[in-house]
């Protein structure tokens, strides 16, 4: 297999005790992959706890690590952040993952090898079982409902934190960052109606330590606000 190379990326709030292991885990299965140049980007949040001091220190002594940080704006405008990095340095892939252990790396040899086919321009977990639990599984259910009366397009699960696509679908929605806060949501939804893309079930585990940065209430809150910001944009 040719190279090919990847940018991953990883934005965190107040994870000290889940990022190392979670970094560790993933630096260990990329590494693992003959032929890819990746780069794990790490974008802290505005963290109020020890963590961009672990990511800090880590990055000291792996190469591939790279650490950016800012005041909260939440994890949308993380991403965003990170997916114009990926798009202004070249990578040919980028991936989105969370930074709580909940993303397993055992699926990303499938999502990869499916992207080498050719035949992808866009893998998606597809939550089919969710550790954290069922009323988070629910919330997420209602967010494909709204999404899906919203813009007429089906997605089962539009804010999964484990994707991986080709940088060049981002040409066009990079240019809509100025309305979008809930962006992985709206990239779901642009892949899922202009690209080749693919589902792959995997299951989510649960944390492996602290708290979700969005609580149950604010995952109402994302529903009314995807409900409001999609009146400014077309997909």
């Amino acid at each position: 297999m040719a190279n090919r190379s990847i940018c991953v990326v990883m934005p965190l709030y107040n994870e000290e005790e889940s990022i190392r292991k979670t970094v560790e885990e993933w630096l260990s299965e990329l590494r693992a992959h003959d032929g890819l140049d990746f780069e794990l980007l790490l974008i802290d949040d505005g963290s109020k706890d020890a963590s961009l001091a672990i990511i800090q220190e880590m990055a000291e002594s792996n190469k591939e690590l790279r650490v950016r940080t800012g005041p909260n704006k939440g994890h949308g405008k993380s991403c965003l952040e990170g997916y114009s990095y990926a798009h202004a340095k070249g990578f040919d892939l980028v991936m989105q993952l969370d930074s709580d252990g909940q993303c397993d790396p055992k699926y990303f040899g499938s999502f990869l090898s499916s992207m080498d086919t050719g035949r992808y321009d866009a893998v998606y977990g597809l939550r089919f079982y969710r550790k954290d639990g069922f009323i988070r599984y629910a919330v997420s259910r209602i967010l494909s409902v709204i999404a899906f009366v919203r813009s007429g397009t089906w997605v089962f699960d539009p804010n999964v934190p484990y994707r991986l696509f080709r940088t060049k679908t981002l040409d066009s929605m990079l240019r809509k960052e100025s309305v979008i806060n809930l962006y992985n949501v709206y990239l779901a939804l642009f892949h899922r109606r202009y690209s080749r893309m693919k589902f792959i079930p995997i299951v989510f585990r649960d944390r492996w330590g602290g708290s979700p940065s969005v609580k149950l209430g604010g995952l109402w809150r994302w529903g009314v606000q995807f409900w409001q910001e999609s009146s400014r944009i077309d997909i």
